[in-house]
């Protein structure tokens, strides 16, 4: 699957841990660039990773979350909404 989304730029909401995380892991070693947004994150950036701290509850933050990635990549191709709200 190496390569298969190469050129792709993906935001997965809570993507730090669990299932995002692995949903991340997948799609950045298939070749996506990846920003992640979640709640608790530790700063990441290289060239196929991007992490974003915010709250999916709060539309401000998910303005802020698509701006940053497009700011970082350039476009969003995709968005896995995995964050849960309790």
């Amino acid at each position: 699957m190496k390569g298969r989304l190469a050129g792709k730029v993906a935001l997965i909401t809570g993507g730090a841990s669990g299932l995002g995380a692995e949903i991340a892991s997948r799609f950045s070693a298939a070749g996506a660039k990846v920003a992640i947004l979640d709640l608790q994150v530790e700063a990441v950036e290289s060239d196929n990773q991007f992490t974003i701290q915010g709250d999916v509850s709060i539309k401000a933050d998910l303005e802020k979350a698509f701006e940053e990635t497009i700011n970082w990549a350039g476009k969003v191709d995709c968005l896995i909404s995995n964050a849960a709200i309790q």
